[in-house]
């Protein structure tokens, strides 16, 4: 029975289960595994005029899927059959499949969340994440499979991020439907695939030798605070992951008061550990997001400044509101977390509590004297870079978002990137990132309000006000930004 997808009696049954589904009732075109158990599925899926499309064995060929449309059979539940349909369905290749509106998977176990044990080749896996870079499959595309009821196993399935869970099981007994706690994969995954692998699957290697570089991002505001920047920054995420794309988020370093932003120091708190609300809201785009610490690997957060206490905080101020920093994460692929702690007498006007929840997830606790701004953040600098550079190694592009209206953040520099986004109300400018060193020789400054009188852009847009529950969905900031995106998509994707 190894490497293999086990028949099981009630198969026919289970398939009628499957077929009382609204998603099988909504869907015109069907992706099928080819194995035995699942052949009345298919089955079914000719007979009742569907489109069925199912892979090539192991993948051996370019075109490395089958379509059997039910129009052009003359002997559809032939067809059905593996051999059938090698001999009768019209190969196709990857960016030819039509969109698909199920998927069916075959398993071996599967547990109540929707964990599922493949024959152990990875094929499905595979199957799917080729679908999702070339745009067959989207990230709510349902997933299904039929099983004998002795395959539901109560102990969860370990699932690793390329694995695939399915959101129904039908047997003979029943069909249910299962919410799975992690995204299914966003597409190809090139950093767990071994080269043998690769270079056996011609679609692969082909796939591999057209991804490119890197793209990398920059997006930074003309205004110091609601500027869209992470608005802008969510729209690019949203519609680079439903397209299949691997994309992740970056905010190298960011702030806030505890006082003026308590929503977000609860949340914190929930979570043990100090985070960018930005990073967050990265998180809630990406079907496979970076963890917190590469997302963020800098963050502070601040008090009002009691000036009576102004000798013993010393020179620990940012920027011209002075605040007082109370705490700070410092994280790096290296070095892991640090958490450093302002534990001078007197100075703490936020709860004890606070700090022994945020400072739950660091690696060490220092004091803070020993703080990386006291430094002169030659260690923020270091990890920032670090981080950036792992980003890019594992995900095919990246989208920064600088902090304020810092026209580049802290230790990235013009030739790591390939554009820049400037954001501000209504305006959105396009610049190169070369163009933007060569303005700051001029501006000798940061803020990106100084260089516009000297930029000179490759493209200015007007863009629509929107409201705080436009800002929130995804879907609208990418239709609201959808003249920004087909420029970046026209220049760089």
């Amino acid at each position: 029975m190894a490497g293999r997808i086990p028949n099981f009696a009630g198969a026919r049954e289970a398939a009628d289960r499957l077929t009382t589904l609204d998603a099988w009732e909504e869907a015109r075109v069907i992706k099928a595994n080819p194995d035995s158990p699942q052949q009345y599925v298919r089955r079914m899926a000719l007979a009742e005029g569907r489109v069925l499309y199912m892979a090539v064995p192991r993948l051996r060929k370019a075109a490395c899927f089958v379509e059997l449309d039910p129009r052009f059979l003359a002997k559809p539940e032939r067809a059905s059959t593996i051999k059938g349909a090698s001999a009768l369905g019209r190969p196709v290749r990857p960016e030819k499949v039509r969109a698909v509106d199920l998927v069916i998977a075959g398993s071996v176990a599967v547990d109540g969340e929707g964990g599922r044990v493949g024959k152990g080749g990875g094929y499905s896996d595979l199957e799917y994440a080729l679908g999702r870079t070339c745009g067959f499959l989207g990230a709510e595309t349902p997933v299904a499979t039929t099983v004998h009821p002795v395959q539901q196993v109560e102990d969860a399935v370990p699932m690793e991020r390329h694995d695939l869970s399915v959101d129904a099981v039908a047997t003979p007994r029943g069909v249910r439907t299962t919410h799975p706690p992690r995204p299914k994969p966003g597409g190809l995954y090139w950093d767990l695939l071994p080269e043998d692998k690769v270079e056996s699957i011609p679609i692969l290697a082909e796939l591999r030798g057209s991804r490119g570089v890197p793209v990398r991002i920059l997006v930074n505001g003309l205004l110091p605070h609601q500027a869209g920047k992470t608005s802008v920054v969510r729209a690019i995420l949203h519609r680079a992951q439903r397209e299949g794309q691997e994309v992740a988020g970056f905010k190298p370093m960011s702030s806030h008061s505890y006082w003026e932003h308590y929503d977000h120091s609860q949340a914190c708190e929930a979570l043990g550990t100090l985070v960018s609300r930005d990073a967050l809201s990265f998180r809630e785009v990406l079907p496979d997001p970076p963890k917190l610490e590469l997302l963020n690997p800098y963050h502070q957060v601040v008090c009002p400044l009691d000036w009576m206490k102004a000798r013993e905080v010393g020179d620990h101020y940012l920027d011209e509101e002075r605040p007082r920093i109370l705490a700070e994460r410092l994280s790096s692929p290296e070095g892991g977390t640090t958490f450093f702690v302002n534990d001078r007498a007197g100075i703490f006007v936020a709860p004890e509590s606070f700090v022994e929840a945020v400072k739950r997830g660091a690696d060490r606790t220092v004091a803070f004297r020993d703080s990386p701004v006291a430094e002169g953040l030659a260690a923020v600098e270091e990890a920032v870079q670090a981080t950036f550079r792992t980003l890019t190694e594992r995900w095919e592009s990246v989208v920064v978002e600088s902090f304020s209206d810092v026209a580049l953040p802290l230790s990235l520099h013009e030739e790591e990137l390939d554009l820049v986004i400037s954001v501000g109300g209504s305006l959105v400018v396009f610049a190169e990132p070369l163009e933007l060193a060569r303005v700051q020789e001029i501006v000798r400054a940061q803020r990106m309000i100084r260089f516009l009188k000297y930029l000179k852009p490759v493209g200015v847009l007007r863009v629509p006000h929107l409201t705080a529950q436009q800002r929130e969905e995804p879907g609208s900031l990418e239709r609201a930004y959808a003249e920004v995106l087909d420029i970046l998509w026209d220049r760089l994707v």
